[in-house]
């Protein structure tokens, strides 16, 4: 790895371990034996990074360049997937919200005890947990998929353990 690339790793690994304890040692040492791929994924991202970073005299300025180098280029994208869990939330709701069907299953569930029928209360009540199990499962089946297409995923993991 090159000392540019190194730096990288070191300083986005960085952003979520600092600082460094016990707990959080033994969480990142059973994502590297568990997870390599995901490692190997976030180094190869890091020799790609490297090869943008502009040329450094010695070490200290590699340090602070690297430093403004993902603050320019790779914190927003970072950030973006610890976002996942509130976008997938907030797509379901949108989902539930903005889907007819949705709000006549649930106008349904609610109306029909006060119709005195309970075979309608009983189809109603299932057509809602339907609906909103399906919306589930789509936001959380999303959700992954963006997960799984991002180098920085071990961060993710690390992050939320």
């Amino acid at each position: 790895m090159s000392i540019g690339a190194w730096e990288i790793f070191a300083q986005i690994f960085a952003q979520q371990l600092d600082p460094l304890d016990a707990k959080r040692v033994d969480a990142l040492a059973d994502v590297r034996a568990r997870h390599m791929d995901e490692v190997r994924s976030l180094r190869n991202k890091c020799h790609r990074l490297a090869a943008d970073l502009p040329p450094t005299k010695d070490l200290l300025t590699l340090i602070s360049t690297v430093e403004a180098f993902l603050r320019h280029n790779v914190n927003d994208e970072i950030a973006a997937l610890f976002d996942l869990n509130r976008e997938a939330v907030g797509g379901f709701i949108e989902a539930v919200l903005t889907d007819e069907k949705s709000w006549a299953a649930v106008a349904a569930a609610i109306g029909t005890p006060f119709a005195g029928q309970p075979l309608l209360t009983a189809g109603a009540a299932i057509a809602t947990v339907s609906s909103l199990g399906a919306k589930a499962a789509k936001s959380a089946f999303e959700r992954r998929s963006k997960l799984k297409a991002s180098d920085y995923r071990v961060l993710y993991r690390v992050g939320s353990s």
